[in-house]
């Protein structure tokens, strides 16, 4: 009895963390920053999540925010480009992680300002940021060049739009 106890507990407990680190990178269709085909020039931006050996809550597919509204969710391993319309603002990232002595599981963030211009290409790494024991662990939003984006993307799976223009094949000279 204490085993299958033990074992329901287990599975009670880590059973939500393996779900979330099993997540993909999906795009919010509807959101307003979103360029379509009519929008005329649009930037086209790359949010990439490197593979780290992050388990459990820092292993869940983190929410960028621009625009107070959930843009997308990168999962780890993964980077995604979104076409969005000009825009200036904060770049919001959520994300899961133990705070406090008694590691609870808590939502945090880390915003930083972005400026996307109409025919030029950005890519944002979601990176990892350690915090105090007490305040936990979160991730970032960073500008990168396109070197570096072209580096990390060379171990990391494409997704979405990023599956047709993966970063492997830009132009060097295109970039911001």
């Amino acid at each position: 009895m204490k085993r299958f106890l033990r074992l329901a507990l287990f599975v009670a407990v880590l059973g939500p963390t393996a779900r979330m680190e099993a997540a993909s990178t999906v795009v919010n269709e509807d959101h307003p920053l979103l360029a379509t085909e009519a929008s005329g020039a649009v930037a086209s931006v790359y949010f990439i999540r490197q593979k780290a050996s992050f388990r459990g809550v820092m292993g869940a597919a983190v929410s960028i925010r621009m625009a107070q509204d959930e843009l997308l969710k990168v999962a780890k391993g993964q980077y995604t480009l979104v076409r969005l319309k000009p825009w200036e603002g904060l770049v919001v990232v959520r994300s899961w992680s133990l705070v406090g002595s008694r590691n609870t599981m808590t939502k945090v963030e880390e915003q930083r300002r972005f400026s996307f211009e109409a025919g030029k290409q950005y890519w944002v790494l979601v990176q990892a940021n350690s915090r105090s024991a007490y305040e936990g662990d979160s991730f970032v939003p960073v500008s990168i060049d396109r070197e570096r984006a072209a580096q990390l993307a060379a171990d990391l799976t494409a997704v979405g739009a990023a599956v047709g223009t993966p970063l492997s094949v830009l132009p060097a000279d295109q970039g911001h």
